[in-house]
């Protein structure tokens, strides 16, 4: 189980809600979206993390913290790595100097 799944499902025992309906409607989403954040194929927002750390009485930095920690496991990183935005030099971002560019800037 992922540990966003565990959050919903903390939740949803201290607010004592029978389903993940009822949190897609406290959290104004369509209920597929909760599946999905429990699949990890979404990440949760941080609107959803604070409500999670309010109602659970828990930090809202430090779960942002496991959950990102969790998911660089997953990744098989080590949970040390920072992670850094680093730009792709391999993927081209314009054209090469050798390709002709047809009707840009045509000339009458």
């Amino acid at each position: 189980m992922g540990i966003q799944s565990q959050l919903i499902d903390q939740l949803k025992g201290r607010l004592f809600l029978s389903s993940d309906y009822s949190i897609a409607q406290r959290w104004r989403v369509e209920p597929t979206r909760i599946s999905q954040y429990r699949r990890e194929r979404l990440r949760l927002p941080i609107d959803f993390i604070i409500d999670i750390a309010t109602e659970t009485g828990q930090n809202a930095i430090d779960l942002i913290c496991l959950i990102d920690k969790h998911r660089k496991m997953k990744k098989g990183k080590r949970p040390e790595e920072i992670t850094a935005w680093k730009p792709n030099e391999n993927v081209r971002r314009y054209a090469p100097e050798w390709v002709k560019r047809r009707n840009y800037h045509h000339k009458s």
